[in-house]
């Protein structure tokens, strides 16, 4: 069966954004499955004024696209401790 697959964040962004001091928005910004489903990804905003947006870090195929996300910062530099790691991309 073919299908999207959705690998989202890793526990350490999970980790970096979750509290109750952090807002979320849609940053505007969405990538698009095999059938076209449109995804749209997140901004978060942490108390201390950081501002993390989610991105597409790699999207490898596996009977379909996974999607493995991971948060760049208000530069558009990745974020390091919320990278996927080669082996793990790989494993998919």
């Amino acid at each position: 069966m073919r299908c999207d697959q959705y690998m989202g964040l890793t526990e350490a962004a999970q980790s970096l954004i979750s509290g109750e001091s952090v807002r979320m928005e849609k940053s505007g910004k969405t990538y698009s499955g095999m059938f076209d489903d449109v995804f749209c990804l997140n901004r978060y905003t942490l108390q201390d004024g950081r501002v993390f947006t989610e991105a597409v870090q790699a999207e490898p195929w596996s009977s379909g696209p996974c999607f493995f996300l991971a948060l760049q910062d208000e530069h558009g530099e990745w974020v390091p401790e919320s990278l996927w790691s080669e082996n793990e991309i790989n494993a998919a």
